[in-house]
This record gives structure tokens, sequence and C-alpha cells, in this order.
């Protein structure tokens, strides 16, 4: 068995809610998302192919999280911002690191473990701050 891993960063916004503090504020963070996938290498000497892994990254993250508002469905702002035309993404719960690293789970097994089933995810790790992160 071998582990190999790749990281991206993007940037997004969001708010906490429902919250009662500073971050119950819309701000922003330049997230850095790190995956390893675990397996046996294959004919190619490869678990996967790092490229594969970096442009089904790559795809996710421009088409749902890079430069995104982040909001809870049952946050109220949502409905006053969609009059602007805001991009936004929109989760069951509160924004959170953790709900946002269940939900790039939950992206990322569709991507790959659909077509390579024969490797496993190892981790998924999401800083939200250099020294804070969610890991699934």
């Amino acid at each position: 068995m071998h582990t190999i891993g790749v990281s991206v960063e993007f940037d997004s916004a969001h708010r906490l809610f429902p919250y009662e503090g500073k971050c119950s504020n819309i701000h922003g963070h330049r997230y850095k998302l790190e995956v390893a996938f675990v397996g046996d290498t294959s004919s190619n000497a490869m678990v996967i192919d790092f490229g594969v892994v970096k442009d089904g990254l790559k795809r996710i993250i421009e088409e749902k999280l890079d430069h995104k508002l982040i909001l809870s469905i049952a946050d109220p702002i949502k409905d006053a911002l969609a009059t602007y035309d805001v991009s936004m993404l929109l989760l069951p719960d509160s924004p959170t690191a953790e709900s946002l690293v269940s939900y790039i789970h939950l992206l990322l097994s569709k991507e790959f473990l659909s077509y390579w089933p024969e490797i496993k995810i190892s981790y998924i790790r999401l800083y939200e701050t250099p020294t804070c992160y969610a890991e699934i």
C-alpha cells in the first residue's frame, strides 16, 4: 500500500449561521486543501496519476468552491444577496470547516472513487487558516 497526496489552495467567503461571534459576519479565507489517497500501485507503478488528481481537484474547486460565498441554506441573508447575482454555495449546515470538509469528501468520492474503486481516500484536510484545520 502506498499513499499519495496533493494540495491546492482557493479563496472563498462565508459566515457562520446560526452563530454568535465575529464569524457571524461575512469574511474570507485562503483555504488550503490536502487530499491523500491510499492503494496498491498498478502496472504503471502508480496508485493514481498525480495529473488526474490535480485536474479533478482543480475542476471541483473552480466549479464549486473558488470565489464563492458559502452559506447555510437556512441563512436569511441568502435571499437578499441572490438579487445581486452573488455566486453562492448553500450547505445544509452552517459552513464551518467541518461542514466544508464533509462536502468536499462527498464531491471527491463521486469524482474519484467511482472511477477507481481500488483506491481509498486516506484523508481530506481543509485548512481555514495556516494553523486551523478540519479533517475527515
